[in-house]
């Protein structure tokens, strides 16, 4: 069988396969069961193949979501200060083992966190590499918020959720090769209108990950003092550069981080009425402008639950969402402790009843498990999911618990 056909298969099956939950024998089995054929003696060239697809070698078009604002400009100028340029920029990072480093940058009035591996020029100079993945301020403090759990899945060598970050960047805990890895990646859109992952990105050892979460307080630190922070809810552990954060210094469970969410730099549109609210009723950003917040509408206090979408530099609220009343709240805040759990153990047939209408479960979509809260109607004597509603991964769902009794109380 020509490699060719191989390929073309196999970028086909990848473009729409569940990357993390695939390994090598699975992504084989696929391919045998496409092609009708066994594959041992290409195990190899699938597996390079493989790499090619997920290093993002393969020509996809040049749509991604450009990062090198927060790049240095890999041309070199002239003149001995130019020449520093490189050493200096990794020398002011935070390295994290390896010839990575993670530093905040200020590119043109653009401020972020930039977590990139590095290379040794001919002349001895540490220059920037294309392995890397530059964060806003909103990406790197969601980014931030699960660092404790994601290490802790690189210790147990689950894969989990993918946390999603800002503009279509996801983190996850994946094995590639047999070597587990913490991989921050930019994604883009692919032809069957899924998202694949690009080019942009770097894969982070255990030891890497740990010292990027060790780090984590310094960097927040940094873009305080430069006025970007990003939304932090957590408190960062601070092991030492060595230090295992799951066996020292473990990572909040889900319903015990400390809310203080911070506005995202995007102006957000005319949601609800501001005056007079507690301080406490949010907005609360749950991620991929995913919103908590406590609204009113004809004189009742809501908890909101909305997906946004940026028009013009403002986020304004979109069909996909939920209003909760009070009863139902607390009905949501009773059963969370029951829900965290049935997610954990990726229980699809756990749920809990809000309102005769209404219900919270666990969901699983194409190996995703998943939080959804929606509204139920009945046809030809069967219950099925209606227009209101809204799915929060693991992630989401942990921050959104997190700020719950806030947002109830507030109400």
């Amino acid at each position: 069988m020509r490699k060719e056909a191989i390929r073309t298969a196999l970028f086909e099956y990848l473009e729409g396969a569940d990357l993390e939950a695939a390994t090598q024998r699975t992504v084989q089995q696929e391919l045998e069961d496409r092609l009708g054929e066994p594959l041992n003696e290409y195990k190899e060239y699938i597996r390079a193949q493989t790499d090619a697809f997920l290093a993002g070698c393969t020509a996809r078009g040049n749509d991604e979501v450009d990062d090198e604002d927060f790049q240095q400009p890999r041309k070199r100028v002239k003149g001995a200060g130019a020449e520093q340029h490189g050493k200096n920029d990794a020398a002011n990072g935070h390295p994290l083992s390896g010839d990575v480093y993670a530093a905040v940058r200020d590119w043109h009035g653009r401020v972020g966190v930039d977590i990139r591996q590095y290379y040794t020029d001919k002349e001895g100079q540490l220059k920037p590499g294309f392995k890397g993945l530059a964060l806003s301020p909103q990406g790197w403090g969601l980014l931030s918020q699960a660092l404790p759990n994601l290490c802790k899945r690189l210790d147990a060598r689950t894969s989990g959720d993918a946390v999603e970050l800002d503009k279509n960047q996801r983190a996850s805990v994946s094995e590639f090769k047999g070597t587990w890895a913490l991989d921050l990646r930019q994604w883009h859109a692919g032809s069957d209108a899924g998202l694949i992952p690009g080019k942009k990105g770097v894969r982070l050892g255990r030891e890497q990950a740990s010292a990027l979460l060790a780090a984590a307080p310094l960097l927040d630190s940094k873009l305080n003092r430069k006025g970007a922070a990003g939304p932090s809810v957590v408190d960062h552990p601070t092991p030492a550069s060595n230090a295992k954060p799951t066996a020292q210094h473990p990572g909040p469970s889900l319903t015990h981080a400390k809310p203080s969410p911070a506005p995202i730099t995007v102006q957000p549109g005319p949601v609800s009425e501001a005056a007079d609210r507690p301080p406490d009723a949010g907005p609360v950003e749950l991620g991929s402008n995913k919103r908590a917040e406590v609204t009113t509408f004809k004189g009742r206090s809501l908890l909101s639950l909305r997906e946004y979408y940026e028009k013009d530099g403002q986020l304004l609220p979109g069909k996909r969402g939920i209003a909760l009343a009070a009863d139902q709240v607390l009905a949501l805040l009773t059963a969370a402790p029951q829900l965290t759990a049935g997610l954990e153990r990726r229980d699809d047939s756990c749920r809990a009843q809000l309102s005769a209408s209404r219900r919270a479960g666990v969901s699983a979509f194409k190996g995703r498990h998943s939080i959804d809260i929606r509204e139920w109607y009945e046809k030809d004597g069967q219950e099925r999911p209606g227009a209101k509603g809204l799915s929060l991964s693991q992630e989401q769902w942990g921050i959104f618990v997190a700020a719950l009794p806030a947002l109830q109380a507030a109400m």
